[in-house]
């Protein structure tokens, strides 16, 4: 008798346990992002300011690689905080682009 009910008890138990998670709520699965991805496109290059001046810089190097004698002041309000934001180019074409537009 004391094996039947231990049976029995077990078998609620279970029963419970399979329908708690059967009825508990679905999470949407979370998106991970892994470390070689970025939210931000890549550019192989950026245009930015460098102590008040029009500079190039290549990938994530902290140093320019070209430096105009454009002042970033000397811009539009607007161009200027582009600028200070830093505006990406794939490559070699889009930078020459980017070049004309705030040296000529």
């Amino acid at each position: 008798m004391v094996k039947h009910r231990r049976h029995k008890m077990m078998f609620a138990l279970a029963a419970a346990l399979v329908l708690g998670l059967l009825s508990a709520p679905k999470r949407a699965p979370q998106e991970t992002v892994s470390p070689t991805e970025t939210t931000q496109p890549a550019y192989r290059y950026t245009l930015r300011d460098c102590n008040g001046m029009l500079a190039v810089y290549a990938g994530d190097d902290p140093e320019p690689i070209q430096i105009f004698e454009v002042f970033t002041d000397s811009l539009p309000p607007q161009d200027s905080a582009r600028i200070r934001a830093g505006i990406g180019a794939q490559d070699d074409k889009e930078l020459q682009a980017l070049i004309e537009d705030y040296t000529s």
